[in-house]
């Protein structure tokens, strides 16, 4: 059966063609943006549930509140490499930090969505000894869950050399430690 189109059949069934590939053409992209964005936030909410793991965020914490108690001269000034983070959260990657007398932070995300770890000193229920810390998991669109709320006394802080095993790379390590001279 050797079926010949008539010449209107022919240019319908090319144009129907055209059609489909231009329609395609035009989806793909778009499509691969909802793919992307899918991806991205099953990332997220893998992130948000491993940083909600009693065995990460305890240790996090931890090392937050000794770095909040310790001397600021041993974390450099300005923008801070993702090397000071707690080992639980170099794979994660995309920070920002900051650590200070008062608490620390840790967000992740951009754009329009964040979340992360605060760490907050009580100063209503700290004395000067103990210190008591809340540290809380947030996100964007949801309420901040405390996760602990550590009690260490003021004079547990962490030393440059303990600082060390922290930090992911000791040469950022070494730029931003201001050594004591053991001689003065």
């Amino acid at each position: 059966m050797n079926k010949k189109f008539s010449f209107p059949v022919k240019i319908s069934l090319i144009l129907f063609g055209l059609l489909v590939i231009g329609t395609v053409a035009y989806i793909a992209p778009i499509a691969t943006v909802f793919l992307w964005a899918d991806a991205m936030h099953r990332e997220i909410s893998r992130n948000e549930e491993y940083m909600q793991q009693p065995e990460v965020y305890e240790s996090v914490g931890r090392t937050l509140v000794l770095y909040s108690q310790s001397d600021p001269k041993l974390f450099p000034e300005g923008e801070i490499d993702s090397a000071w983070l707690p080992a639980e959260l170099h794979h994660i990657g995309g920070a920002f930090y900051e650590f200070d007398s008062s608490g620390s932070r840790i967000e992740m995300g951009g754009g329009f969505y964040h979340y992360g770890y605060s760490l907050v000193l009580d100063k209503q229920t700290s004395t000067s000894n103990p210190n008591v810390w809340n540290f809380s998991f947030y996100s964007e669109g949801s309420s901040t869950k405390l996760l602990e709320t550590f009690s260490l006394p003021a004079s547990e802080t962490i030393s440059a050399e303990v600082l060390s095993l922290f930090c992911h790379f000791p040469s950022i390590l070494n730029k931003g430690i201001k050594r004591k001279n053991s001689g003065s």
